[in-house]
Formats: structure tokens, sequence, C-alpha cells
């Protein structure tokens, strides 16, 4: 029955669309699933996804001891 393709309802599809775009934009990180889940608001998202990259800079910026790093981009 591989080989067998049937055809998904287009209201279906288009939640499945709808609920897959989510996910690309909440990710997996646990911490901005969990600001999504207790807020529904992807501005909440966005801010805590920033405040994670900010972390990660601060700490890549430890190891630089040349200061070299350019982390703005």
């Amino acid at each position: 029955m591989l080989g067998k393709r049937t055809q998904t309802d287009p209201a279906v599809h288009e939640r499945m669309m709808d609920l897959f775009r989510l996910y690309l934009i909440v990710g997996g990180m646990p911490s901005v699933v969990d600001r999504y889940l207790e807020t529904n608001d992807l501005q909440e998202v966005i801010r805590e996804q920033r405040g994670i990259l900010t972390l990660y800079r601060q700490d890549i910026a430890g190891y630089d001891l040349d200061n070299n790093l350019d982390l703005d981009g």
C-alpha cells in the first residue's frame, strides 16, 4: 500500500501547515516553548529567543581572548 496516495482534506492540510509554521517559529528550545504555552504570544517567543541569543553571545565572548569576535554580525 506504500504506492497508493490519498488527498488530504484542504482544511486539514491548511491546519497542518499552520502548525508546521508555528513550529518553525517557536522551535524546540524548552524555555521558548514554555513561553509560548504560557502566553500564546509570538512577540514573547521572539523576546525569549533574543534573550537566549544574547546569553550565547556573552558566553562566546568570554572565549575571545584577543577581542576579535564580531558578535553582532
